[in-house]
């Protein structure tokens, strides 16, 4: 049998499963004005690490390399749709006193609608989150193998810490190596259950966040229910729990991995043999690429088969190879 191949490039998909309706009314000839005046995104040529932006308390904290110059430096600044922002993307600053003096940008909305931002650029750490456990699910929970690097510091010299999950605290001080440490959550209180997960209560929210030398550099929210996707093995775990709420936490690289579909078709006999989808995954703006399907049932795609409930959200696709000798293939969902 003749197998047929779809290809499928940069594919940015926005789906949800449940039905929705438009207003007949909302034309771009009747809406109102947009409030919306929210700075997206923040960068500096050669910036190390992402800018840290606080929109409840209008600050931006972005860190550059060791022995980079702090003076005419021309930030990329994207903005809300159809807003606008002083001193413009582009526009040279000298940010030598942003850390005693911070720069300050304004936002305005369509209708008028102002918001001010303050930004600091220095030579900061760089907190990366990363783990060694390939076998973990990617959970709300974190696992005591979960690291996190410090980087951008000097050679040699001593920097206290404190790590925060919820009510549990552990401190210390590490000596750089080569500009970088690690920080792993070994200790933490919470962990004294002898298991392999960092217990962070029953449901609700915690927050984790790690600070050098008193200040913040990293803060994530944590949801009990809620899955972090961070690595390849973490997609493919998505298989385990249908019914989940996932949300992807940077881009994900599939190359070299044959995938096989979520909630996959189980027999090439008329309609769909299987379990469904039911849960919700969002993209949050990250891209999943790379991605390689050989199976030869039917609705094959990222997604074999959704219920009426599922929601997709703000999903990239780059790259997306699918190799199958049955009908109902798609890219996202079969």
């Amino acid at each position: 049998m003749k197998k047929i191949t779809i290809s499928l490039l940069s594919t940015m998909m926005t789906i949800a499963v449940i039905s929705c309706g438009r207003d007949a009314s909302s034309t771009p000839n009747s809406r109102s004005a947009s409030n919306q005046a929210l700075i997206t995104s923040f960068t500096i040529e050669g910036q190390a690490g992402e800018a840290l932006i606080n929109d409840e308390a209008g600050t931006i904290i972005l860190s550059i390399p060791i022995g980079s110059e702090l003076i005419n430096l021309s930030p990329s600044i994207t903005v809300s749709e159809r807003a606008s922002i002083l001193p413009a993307s582009g526009i040279a600053q000298d940010f030598s006193y942003s850390i005693s003096r911070p720069l300050p940008y304004t936002v305005t909305a369509e209708d008028g609608t102002t918001k001010a931002y303050r930004v600091t650029v220095g030579i900061f750490p760089v907190i990366t989150y990363s783990t060694y456990d390939e076998n973990r699910l990617g959970a709300g929970d974190l696992y005591k193998a979960d690291l996190f690097g410090v980087s951008n510091i000097e050679d040699g010299s001593t920097y206290n810490y404190s790590i925060t999950l919820g009510n549990y605290t552990r401190e210390g001080s590490l000596t750089a190596t080569g500009n970088t440490f690690s920080i792993s959550l070994i200790d933490l209180s919470s962990m004294n259950d002898g298991s392999d997960q960092v217990g962070i209560g029953d449901d609700g929210d915690v927050i984790l966040s790690v600070l050098i030398d008193e200040e913040q550099y990293f803060s994530e929210t944590i949801n009990k229910e809620q899955y972090s996707l961070r690595t390849a093995k973490d997609i493919q775990g998505i298989q385990h729990d249908l019914s989940g709420d996932y949300t992807l936490m940077n881009d994900i690289d599939m190359m070299g991995i044959d995938f096989m579909p979520i909630a996959y078709d189980t027999n090439a006999s008329s309609g769909h043999q299987g379990r469904k989808f039911s849960g919700s995954i969002n993209g949050n703006g990250y891209t999943i690429s790379n991605l390689t399907i050989t199976y030869d049932n039917r609705y094959i795609g990222f997604i074999s088969y959704g219920d009426t409930n599922a929601e997709l959200n703000n999903i990239a696709l780059s790259s997306i190879n699918i190799i199958s000798a049955e009908a109902y293939s798609a890219g996202l969902v079969g």
